[in-house]
């Protein structure tokens, strides 16, 4: 970048393929100092076009500080899902600074962050607790047609959990 360019925020998403090589990289925003202003619109965008199985996002610290933000933290959370809704998921997001790097993955953020509900939508949610439910009920014995009277799936969705 310019000279003027790195003292700014970056934030990239690296589109792969899928046998995980870099398909592109793109610079998705370029911001000020200490944050840089991230959509999923923008970040999916080019993932959509160009058919990516999967994403890595990245971002830099002009500041050298490799700790998370709580900011950095809630937009990976709100991307991932987005992501799975996509079809597109995220693999990562990575902190650079010009000496070193922090990878949320690495550093076992990664299943708080998937797990996380602020911005997984309430069916998914609902749907997950069905699931959970119906494994329960067939592990202690009840009648398949009672399972399909109480939470509406199909006898054969039931009986493949």
């Amino acid at each position: 970048d310019e000279k003027v360019d790195r003292e700014k925020e970056h934030f990239w998403v690296m589109g792969l393929m899928s046998d995980n090589l870099i398909h592109y990289i793109e610079l998705v925003s370029l911001g000020t100092l200490n944050s840089a202003l991230i959509h999923p619109r923008e970040v999916f965008r080019v993932a959509v076009i160009k058919g990516t199985a999967s994403m890595i996002l990245a971002h830099n610290h002009p500041s050298g500080n490799l700790i998370p933000s709580p900011e950095d933290i809630d937009v990976t959370k709100q991307l991932v899902q987005v992501g799975l809704l996509h079809g597109i998921p995220v693999q990562d997001h990575i902190i650079i600074t010009s000496r070193s790097y922090f990878s949320m993955r690495a550093e076992k953020m990664w299943e708080e962050i998937e797990n996380d509900t602020k911005y997984k939508p309430k069916y998914i949610i609902e749907y997950e607790r069905t699931i959970k439910m119906v494994r329960e009920m067939k592990k202690r014995g009840a009648d398949i047609q009672f399972i399909v009277d109480v939470t509406g799936l199909t006898k054969e969705e039931i009986e493949n959990l």
